[in-house]
Protein backbone atom coordinates (compact mmCIF):
# COMPACT_ATOMS: atom_id res chain seq x y z
CA UNK A 1 0.00 0.00 0.00
CA UNK A 2 1.31 3.16 -0.86
CA UNK A 3 1.84 6.11 1.61
CA UNK A 4 -0.72 8.60 -0.02
CA UNK A 5 -3.17 5.62 0.62
CA UNK A 6 -1.82 4.85 4.22
CA UNK A 7 -2.34 7.95 4.86
CA UNK A 8 -6.03 8.40 3.87
CA UNK A 9 -6.36 5.07 5.45
CA UNK A 10 -5.13 6.93 8.85
CA UNK A 11 -8.25 9.25 8.26
CA UNK A 12 -10.85 7.08 7.83
CA UNK A 13 -12.18 7.59 11.37
CA UNK A 14 -13.20 11.90 11.13
CA UNK A 15 -14.33 10.64 7.42
CA UNK A 16 -16.85 8.38 8.77
CA UNK A 17 -17.89 10.57 12.05
CA UNK A 18 -18.60 13.47 9.81
CA UNK A 19 -19.94 11.95 6.95
CA UNK A 20 -22.50 10.11 9.08
CA UNK A 21 -23.56 13.16 11.16
CA UNK A 22 -24.04 15.08 7.76
CA UNK A 23 -26.81 12.95 6.53
CA UNK A 24 -28.07 10.14 8.54
CA UNK A 25 -30.83 8.04 6.38
CA UNK A 26 -29.75 9.76 2.80
CA UNK A 27 -26.39 7.66 1.86
CA UNK A 28 -25.75 7.74 -2.14
CA UNK A 29 -29.22 9.03 -3.04
CA UNK A 30 -28.80 11.25 -6.16
CA UNK A 31 -31.58 13.57 -7.09
CA UNK A 32 -33.32 12.61 -10.34
CA UNK A 33 -36.35 14.89 -12.27
CA UNK A 34 -39.66 14.78 -11.87
CA UNK A 35 -41.50 11.92 -14.37
CA UNK A 36 -45.14 13.13 -15.12
CA UNK A 37 -47.11 12.30 -18.24
CA UNK A 38 -48.79 15.11 -20.17
CA UNK A 39 -50.81 17.01 -17.68
CA UNK A 40 -54.28 18.10 -17.83
CA UNK A 41 -56.66 20.79 -15.97
CA UNK A 42 -57.48 18.96 -12.51
CA UNK A 43 -60.13 20.45 -10.09
CA UNK A 44 -61.69 18.32 -7.13
CA UNK A 45 -64.53 19.57 -8.00
CA UNK A 46 -64.34 18.83 -11.33
CA UNK A 47 -65.26 15.42 -13.06
CA UNK A 48 -61.60 15.65 -15.26
CA UNK A 49 -58.86 13.00 -15.64
CA UNK A 50 -55.80 13.62 -13.27
CA UNK A 51 -52.10 12.36 -15.20
CA UNK A 52 -52.08 9.01 -15.97
CA UNK A 53 -48.62 8.55 -13.53
CA UNK A 54 -46.46 11.14 -11.64
CA UNK A 55 -43.67 10.26 -9.52
CA UNK A 56 -41.69 12.65 -7.30
CA UNK A 57 -39.32 10.78 -5.55
CA UNK A 58 -36.07 12.67 -5.56
CA UNK A 59 -33.72 9.82 -4.80
CA UNK A 60 -32.75 6.86 -7.26
CA UNK A 61 -32.81 3.23 -5.96
CA UNK A 62 -29.84 2.60 -3.81
CA UNK A 63 -28.32 -0.31 -5.89
CA UNK A 64 -26.15 -1.18 -2.30
CA UNK A 65 -29.41 -1.74 -0.63
CA UNK A 66 -29.38 -4.80 1.22
CA UNK A 67 -31.50 -7.20 3.86
CA UNK A 68 -34.80 -5.38 5.48
CA UNK A 69 -36.61 -7.61 3.93
CA UNK A 70 -39.10 -8.81 6.37
CA UNK A 71 -39.61 -5.14 7.19
CA UNK A 72 -40.54 -4.51 3.24
CA UNK A 73 -42.95 -7.33 3.35
CA UNK A 74 -44.50 -6.08 6.25
CA UNK A 75 -44.63 -2.76 5.30
CA UNK A 76 -46.63 -4.15 1.81
CA UNK A 77 -49.03 -6.49 3.41
CA UNK A 78 -50.18 -3.89 6.06
CA UNK A 79 -50.70 -1.17 3.32
CA UNK A 80 -52.37 -3.84 0.94
CA UNK A 81 -54.87 -5.20 3.83
CA UNK A 82 -58.45 -5.36 2.71
CA UNK A 83 -59.17 -2.68 5.76
CA UNK A 84 -59.19 1.00 6.45
CA UNK A 85 -56.62 0.96 9.02
CA UNK A 86 -53.49 1.57 6.09
CA UNK A 87 -55.48 5.22 6.16
CA UNK A 88 -56.47 5.78 9.45
CA UNK A 89 -53.72 4.01 11.00
CA UNK A 90 -50.86 5.02 8.65
CA UNK A 91 -47.43 2.88 9.22
CA UNK A 92 -44.33 4.88 10.35
CA UNK A 93 -40.92 3.66 9.74
CA UNK A 94 -39.17 4.60 13.10
CA UNK A 95 -35.88 4.23 14.47
CA UNK A 96 -32.77 5.75 14.98
CA UNK A 97 -30.73 8.43 12.84
CA UNK A 98 -28.15 6.40 10.72
CA UNK A 99 -30.56 3.10 10.96
CA UNK A 100 -31.55 3.34 7.11
CA UNK A 101 -35.38 4.55 7.19
CA UNK A 102 -35.38 6.97 4.43
CA UNK A 103 -33.37 4.35 2.48
CA UNK A 104 -36.74 1.84 3.24
CA UNK A 105 -38.93 4.14 2.21
CA UNK A 106 -36.68 4.83 -1.16
CA UNK A 107 -36.56 0.93 -1.41
CA UNK A 108 -40.70 0.50 -0.85
CA UNK A 109 -41.61 3.52 -3.18
CA UNK A 110 -38.93 1.81 -6.59
CA UNK A 111 -39.95 -1.75 -5.67
CA UNK A 112 -43.64 -1.25 -5.82
CA UNK A 113 -43.99 1.70 -7.98
CA UNK A 114 -45.87 -0.57 -10.42
CA UNK A 115 -49.05 -0.94 -7.73
CA UNK A 116 -49.12 2.62 -8.13
CA UNK A 117 -50.24 5.76 -10.19
CA UNK A 118 -49.29 8.69 -8.61
CA UNK A 119 -46.19 8.89 -5.85
CA UNK A 120 -45.73 11.67 -3.98
CA UNK A 121 -42.55 12.59 -1.89
CA UNK A 122 -43.14 14.92 0.67
CA UNK A 123 -40.32 15.97 2.95
CA UNK A 124 -41.83 16.23 6.37
CA UNK A 125 -38.85 18.18 8.62
CA UNK A 126 -41.28 21.11 9.09
CA UNK A 127 -44.43 23.03 8.29
CA UNK A 128 -42.48 24.98 5.67
CA UNK A 129 -41.35 21.96 3.94
CA UNK A 130 -44.96 20.38 4.00
CA UNK A 131 -46.38 22.98 2.68
CA UNK A 132 -43.51 23.12 0.19
CA UNK A 133 -44.00 19.65 -0.90
CA UNK A 134 -48.21 20.13 -1.04
CA UNK A 135 -47.59 22.83 -3.17
CA UNK A 136 -45.56 20.54 -5.53
CA UNK A 137 -48.64 18.10 -5.62
CA UNK A 138 -50.74 20.67 -6.25
CA UNK A 139 -48.53 21.54 -9.61
CA UNK A 140 -48.26 18.17 -10.85
CA UNK A 141 -51.40 17.59 -11.04
CA UNK A 142 -52.48 20.74 -12.12
CA UNK A 143 -54.88 21.44 -9.92
CA UNK A 144 -56.59 25.27 -10.40
CA UNK A 145 -55.48 25.65 -7.22
CA UNK A 146 -52.02 25.39 -7.64
CA UNK A 147 -50.55 29.41 -7.90
CA UNK A 148 -53.23 30.34 -4.89
CA UNK A 149 -51.35 32.39 -2.31
CA UNK A 150 -52.86 30.92 0.52
CA UNK A 151 -50.77 27.82 0.77
CA UNK A 152 -53.18 26.51 3.60
CA UNK A 153 -56.04 26.68 0.89
CA UNK A 154 -53.67 24.83 -1.21
CA UNK A 155 -52.58 21.85 1.27
CA UNK A 156 -56.37 21.51 1.65
CA UNK A 157 -57.65 20.87 -2.11
CA UNK A 158 -54.57 18.37 -2.21
CA UNK A 159 -55.72 16.68 0.33
CA UNK A 160 -59.58 16.56 -0.91
CA UNK A 161 -57.61 15.46 -4.34
CA UNK A 162 -55.90 12.45 -2.63
CA UNK A 163 -59.65 11.74 -0.37
CA UNK A 164 -61.10 11.63 -3.90
CA UNK A 165 -58.29 9.70 -6.30
CA UNK A 166 -57.49 5.60 -5.76
CA UNK A 167 -53.81 4.05 -5.94
CA UNK A 168 -51.61 7.01 -5.04
CA UNK A 169 -48.86 6.88 -2.65
CA UNK A 170 -47.64 9.51 -0.42
CA UNK A 171 -44.68 9.26 1.41
CA UNK A 172 -43.49 11.95 4.20
CA UNK A 173 -39.72 11.33 4.90
CA UNK A 174 -38.25 12.99 8.30
CA UNK A 175 -41.78 13.43 10.12
CA UNK A 176 -39.99 13.67 13.67
CA UNK A 177 -43.08 15.94 14.79
CA UNK A 178 -45.87 13.52 14.47
CA UNK A 179 -48.60 15.62 15.46
CA UNK A 180 -47.28 18.28 12.76
CA UNK A 181 -47.68 15.63 9.88
CA UNK A 182 -50.83 14.34 11.04
CA UNK A 183 -52.38 17.48 9.82
CA UNK A 184 -51.41 16.75 6.75
CA UNK A 185 -52.55 13.31 6.22
CA UNK A 186 -56.04 13.24 4.49
CA UNK A 187 -58.43 11.03 6.79
CA UNK A 188 -60.61 9.26 3.62
CA UNK A 189 -59.51 8.00 0.19
CA UNK A 190 -58.16 4.73 -1.12
CA UNK A 191 -53.88 5.61 -1.29
CA UNK A 192 -51.67 4.65 0.88
CA UNK A 193 -49.34 6.90 3.16
CA UNK A 194 -46.14 6.08 4.26
CA UNK A 195 -44.16 8.19 7.21
CA UNK A 196 -40.72 7.98 8.77
CA UNK A 197 -39.69 9.01 11.84
CA UNK A 198 -37.23 9.05 15.03
CA UNK A 199 -39.83 9.23 17.25
CA UNK A 200 -41.05 5.48 18.50
CA UNK A 201 -43.58 7.29 20.30
CA UNK A 202 -46.09 6.72 16.85
CA UNK A 203 -49.98 6.89 18.81
CA UNK A 204 -52.47 6.27 16.55
CA UNK A 205 -50.13 5.60 13.65
CA UNK A 206 -48.18 2.32 13.14
CA UNK A 207 -44.98 1.84 14.45
CA UNK A 208 -42.56 0.02 12.27
CA UNK A 209 -39.32 -0.49 13.93
CA UNK A 210 -36.06 -0.56 12.40
CA UNK A 211 -33.93 -2.60 13.79
CA UNK A 212 -29.25 -2.47 13.74
CA UNK A 213 -28.38 -4.30 10.87
CA UNK A 214 -27.61 -8.15 11.70
CA UNK A 215 -23.91 -9.14 11.33
CA UNK A 216 -24.38 -11.18 7.95
CA UNK A 217 -26.02 -8.33 6.33
CA UNK A 218 -23.81 -5.75 7.77
CA UNK A 219 -20.90 -7.99 6.11
CA UNK A 220 -22.82 -8.00 3.15
CA UNK A 221 -23.28 -4.21 2.95
CA UNK A 222 -19.88 -3.35 3.58
CA UNK A 223 -17.91 -5.36 0.62
CA UNK A 224 -20.39 -4.92 -1.76
CA UNK A 225 -19.81 -1.01 -0.88
CA UNK A 226 -16.32 -1.45 -0.91
CA UNK A 227 -16.56 -3.19 -4.51
CA UNK A 228 -14.73 -6.04 -2.76
CA UNK A 229 -17.63 -8.36 -3.04
CA UNK A 230 -19.44 -8.16 -6.51
CA UNK A 231 -23.27 -7.54 -6.05
CA UNK A 232 -25.71 -9.44 -5.33
CA UNK A 233 -22.81 -11.82 -5.03
CA UNK A 234 -23.25 -13.90 -1.52
CA UNK A 235 -21.04 -13.50 1.46
CA UNK A 236 -19.84 -16.88 0.66
CA UNK A 237 -17.40 -15.95 -2.36
CA UNK A 238 -15.69 -13.44 -0.31
CA UNK A 239 -12.10 -14.80 1.39
CA UNK A 240 -12.16 -16.11 4.72
CA UNK A 241 -9.31 -13.36 5.71
CA UNK A 242 -12.03 -10.75 4.50
CA UNK A 243 -14.81 -11.74 6.21
CA UNK A 244 -13.10 -12.10 9.63
CA UNK A 245 -11.81 -8.50 9.50
CA UNK A 246 -15.21 -7.34 8.04
CA UNK A 247 -17.07 -8.69 11.18
CA UNK A 248 -14.34 -6.86 13.23
CA UNK A 249 -15.52 -3.71 11.63
CA UNK A 250 -19.21 -4.49 11.55
CA UNK A 251 -18.86 -4.65 15.46
CA UNK A 252 -17.00 -1.43 15.77
CA UNK A 253 -19.85 0.00 13.73
CA UNK A 254 -22.20 -1.68 15.74
CA UNK A 255 -24.92 -2.72 12.99
CA UNK A 256 -25.25 1.17 11.88
CA UNK A 257 -26.58 1.08 8.00
CA UNK A 258 -24.93 4.85 7.50
CA UNK A 259 -21.63 4.03 9.14
CA UNK A 260 -21.16 0.61 7.32
CA UNK A 261 -21.83 2.27 4.21
CA UNK A 262 -19.44 5.51 4.46
CA UNK A 263 -17.01 2.71 5.36
CA UNK A 264 -17.65 1.34 2.17
CA UNK A 265 -17.07 3.92 0.54
CA UNK A 266 -14.12 5.35 1.80
CA UNK A 267 -12.61 1.94 1.53
CA UNK A 268 -14.05 1.95 -2.10
CA UNK A 269 -12.13 5.92 -2.74
CA UNK A 270 -9.08 5.36 -1.20
CA UNK A 271 -8.21 1.69 -2.39
CA UNK A 272 -7.58 1.42 1.85
CA UNK A 273 -7.57 -2.30 2.42
CA UNK A 274 -9.60 -4.11 4.98
CA UNK A 275 -7.04 -4.36 7.78
CA UNK A 276 -5.49 -0.98 7.14
CA UNK A 277 -9.15 0.63 7.73
CA UNK A 278 -9.88 -1.71 10.68
CA UNK A 279 -6.78 -0.43 12.55
CA UNK A 280 -7.12 3.10 11.87
CA UNK A 281 -10.74 2.86 13.08
CA UNK A 282 -9.22 1.25 16.20
CA UNK A 283 -6.70 3.54 16.92
CA UNK A 284 -5.92 5.64 20.27
CA UNK A 285 -7.04 8.46 17.63
CA UNK A 286 -10.52 7.54 17.39
CA UNK A 287 -10.65 6.91 20.90
CA UNK A 288 -9.05 10.65 22.13
CA UNK A 289 -12.78 11.84 19.83
CA UNK A 290 -15.32 10.35 22.14
CA UNK A 291 -15.55 13.57 24.11
CA UNK A 292 -15.47 15.54 21.20
CA UNK A 293 -19.13 15.58 20.48
CA UNK A 294 -19.61 19.31 21.12
CA UNK A 295 -17.38 20.12 17.76
CA UNK A 296 -20.29 18.64 15.80
CA UNK A 297 -22.24 21.61 14.88
CA UNK A 298 -18.76 23.62 13.69
CA UNK A 299 -17.97 20.95 11.69
CA UNK A 300 -21.15 20.28 9.73
CA UNK A 301 -20.40 23.73 8.44
CA UNK A 302 -17.54 22.88 7.23
CA UNK A 303 -18.73 19.91 4.65
CA UNK A 304 -19.19 20.10 1.09
CA UNK A 305 -23.21 19.92 -0.05
CA UNK A 306 -24.77 16.36 -0.27
CA UNK A 307 -24.84 16.78 -3.89
CA UNK A 308 -21.34 16.57 -4.90
CA UNK A 309 -19.35 13.45 -5.54
CA UNK A 310 -18.70 10.77 -3.16
CA UNK A 311 -14.61 11.47 -3.93
CA UNK A 312 -15.22 15.57 -3.61
CA UNK A 313 -16.74 14.72 -0.05
CA UNK A 314 -13.97 12.52 1.46
CA UNK A 315 -11.30 15.08 0.15
CA UNK A 316 -12.94 17.77 2.22
CA UNK A 317 -13.47 15.60 4.94
CA UNK A 318 -10.55 13.85 5.42
CA UNK A 319 -9.03 17.17 5.84
CA UNK A 320 -10.46 18.61 8.58
CA UNK A 321 -8.27 18.33 11.84
CA UNK A 322 -8.63 15.04 13.94
CA UNK A 323 -9.46 16.84 16.90
CA UNK A 324 -12.60 18.12 15.73
CA UNK A 325 -14.21 14.38 15.16
CA UNK A 326 -17.01 13.25 16.44
CA UNK A 327 -17.62 9.75 17.43
CA UNK A 328 -20.11 7.54 15.58
CA UNK A 329 -22.10 5.46 17.65
CA UNK A 330 -22.50 7.51 20.64
CA UNK A 331 -23.75 10.73 18.97
CA UNK A 332 -26.46 8.66 17.03
CA UNK A 333 -27.81 7.14 19.94
CA UNK A 334 -28.45 9.91 22.08
CA UNK A 335 -30.60 13.05 21.48
CA UNK A 336 -29.00 15.78 19.32
CA UNK A 337 -30.42 18.15 16.87
CA UNK A 338 -28.05 17.03 14.29
CA UNK A 339 -29.62 14.68 11.54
Amino acid sequence: MTQENQHACNEAPVAVAKDVQRAPDELNAKPTPLQTSPTLSISVCEDTTPPKVIWNVPYRRNPFFTGREALLQQLHDYLTQETTAALTQPPAITGLGGIGKTQIAIEYAHRHHDEYHYVFWVNAAASVTLIEGFVQIARLLQLPVKEEQDQNIVVENVKQWLANYDRWLLLLDNADDLNLAYDFLPTTGKGHILLTTRDSATGSIANFEVEKMDKREGMELLLRRAKILPSPAPLSQASEADQVTTTAIIDEMDGLPLAIDQAGAYIEETQCSLPAYLKAFSSDEMSSCVNEGEQAKNILTQLPPLGLSTSSRWSSLTQLPPASCVPVLSSLQMPSPLR
